[in-house]
């Protein structure tokens, strides 16, 4: 049997999360990020992060689901829009 027999796309239809951000403000190398519940594996990074008005405040950017051992965790994180406009910033002309 396949792993794909009786797919149904529209069963994806929304697969938003919850909309937890677990801080608003964690800092990374330097970096401000949004600690969030939406789960990011590899290959799908570089999506919206949005608030409840539907506006843009981050781009999900990494995760780490490994902790020590016994411990289980995910943390998820999306760059600040503030922070990208700020990385980008040297690269836009005038």
């Amino acid at each position: 049997m396949d792993a794909f027999d009786g797919f149904n796309p529209d069963s994806f239809s929304s697969t938003l999360t919850k909309g937890i951000v677990s801080a608003a403000n964690r800092t990374v190398e330097d970096a401000s990020y949004l600690q969030i519940d939406a789960g990011i594996s590899p290959g799908n990074s570089g999506g919206p992060v949005l608030n409840v008005d539907n506006e843009v405040v981050g781009i999900a950017t990494w995760g780490i689901s490994q902790a020590p051992a016994g411990i289980h965790a995910s943390y998820n994180f999306g760059l600040r829009v503030g922070q990208l406009a700020e990385e980008i910033q040297p690269y836009l002309k005038n």
